[in-house]
C-alpha cells in the first residue's frame, strides 16, 4: 500500500456534491443577460454561468471569473486524487479493524502515554509537537498512525520482537550467507517442486535449470551468489540467514514470484557483536516494516472495495 501523508483537508473536497441550477430564477431582461455575459468569463477566458444561478457550487467569485466546486475538485483529483483516496480508503479499514478488535480510544490512549515516556515528552503538547515534526501532520493523524500501529501488531503478532537476543542471534547468522534458489509464479508449482527435493531427494540444480524463471541463475543450479542483509528482497534475505547450511526452505513469496532457498556457505562477521550491533537493529526493523507493509497489504485485500470513479477506480481493481 503506497504511504500517504497528505493533509486531510484537501480529502473534505470529496464530500462536496454538484448543487443544480436553480430552476425558479427570474429570467433577467436580455440588457442585463448581455452585460452579465460579457463579465462573467472565468480565468481561462471562457463564459460561465451566472454565479447567481449556482452560488452554492462556487469556491471563488471575482470579476476576473469564478472557480466552482466541480473545478476544484477535477483539479485536486488530478493532482493528489489518488494518494487522497488512498489514504481514506487506509483509515476506513483501520477504523473498522480496530473497532472488530476491540482496539478503542482507551487503548490508543494508553499506547500514547507508553510512547510519551518512551520518546521522554513531559505532556501531549510537547508529545504532539515531537511526534507531528516526525511521523504526522497533526494530532488526528498521529492518533490514526498509532492506531494503525496495534491493528498491524496484531496480524503481526508472530513477528520476531526486536531485542537484545534477537540482535545477538541474528550475529550468530554471520555477516553473509550464499544461497541458491529455484523461482515459480504459481504456489501450486512451488509445493510441489519443494516436496521433489524433501522427499524425493531430486537435484536442485537440475529443478532450478528445468523449472527456475529466473534467468540469471536458472542455468547455475539456481545459484545466486554472497550476499549480505540489505541487498535483497526482505522476505527473500530473512529467510536464508534463518536457514542452516544445507537447509532448504519451504516456499517464500516475494514480490517475483514463489521462492525455494538452500544455503550453501556462511560467512561470519570479523567485527565484534558491539561493533555491528546498531547496524543490525537497523536491518531487522527495516525487514519489519516491509512484513508489516506486506501483512497491510493482504489485509486491504481482503476487503471488498468497489471505487465508483472511472479516474481512479484502477486503484483497486
Amino acid at each position: 500500500m503506497k504511504k500517504l501523508m497528505y493533509t486531510l483537508a484537501i480529502s473534505s473536497l470529496f464530500l462536496f456534491a454538484c448543487s443544480a441550477a436553480n430552476d425558479e430564477q427570474e429570467e433577467e431582461n436580455s440588457e442585463t443577460n448581455n452585460a452579465v455575459s460579457q463579465e462573467s468569463n472565468d480565468y481561462n477566458g471562457n463564459e460561465r454561468e451566472d454565479p447567481t444561478l449556482n452560488g452554492d457550487n462556487l469556491v471563488v467569485e471575482s470579476e476576473a471569473g469564478t472557480i466552482s466546486k466541480d473545478d476544484f475538485y477535477e483539479e485536486l483529483k488530478a493532482s493528489h486524487g489518488e494518494a487522497v483516496l488512498n489514504r481514506l480508503i487506509e483509515k476506513m479499514i483501520i477504523e473498522a479493524e480496530a473497532e472488530n478488535l476491540g482496539i478503542d480510544d482507551e487503548t490508543v490512549q494508553a499506547e500514547m502515554e507508553q510512547l510519551m515516556e518512551n520518546y521522554g515528552a513531559d505532556n501531549e503538547t510537547e508529545f504532539y509537537e515531537l511526534f507531528t515534526r516526525q511521523d504526522a501532520e497533526d494530532e488526528d493523524d498521529m492518533e490514526h498512525l498509532i492506531k494503525r500501529q496495534l491493528v498491524m501488531e496484531e496480524y503481526t503478532d508472530n513477528m520476531e520482537r526486536i531485542t537484545e537476543d534477537a540482535l545477538e542471534t541474528e550475529y550468530e547468522r554471520g555477516r553473509m550467507v550464499e544461497a541458491r534458489h529455484i523461482l515459480v509464479s504459481d504456489q501450486e508449482e512451488a509445493d510441489e517442486l519443494y516436496r521433489r527435493l524433501t522427499e524425493d531427494q531430486a537435484s536442485f540444480a537440475d529443478l532450478a535449470a528445468e523449472y527456475s524463471t529466473d534467468p540469471t541463475s536458472s542455468d547455475d543450479g539456481g545459484n545466486v551468489g554472497s550476499f549480505q542483509r540489505g541487498t535483497m528482497n526482505p522476505a527473500f534475505e530473512r529467510t536464508a540467514f534463518l536457514l542452516d547450511v544445507g537447509e532448504i526452505s519451504e516456499p517464500v513469496k516475494g514480490p517475483s514470484g514463489y521462492h525455494i532457498i538452500e544455503v550453501t556457505d556462511r560467512t561470519d562477521f570479523d567485527e565484534p557483536f558491539a561493533e555491528v550491533r546498531e547496524q543490525l537493529r537497523t536491518t531487522l526493523e527495516d525487514r519489519r516494516l516491509y512484513m508489516m507493509t506486506e501483512q497491510q497489504g493482504e489485509l486491504f485485500d481482503s476487503y471488498d472495495i468497489d471505487i465508483h470513479d472511472d479516474e481512479l477506480d484502477h486503484l483497486f481493481p
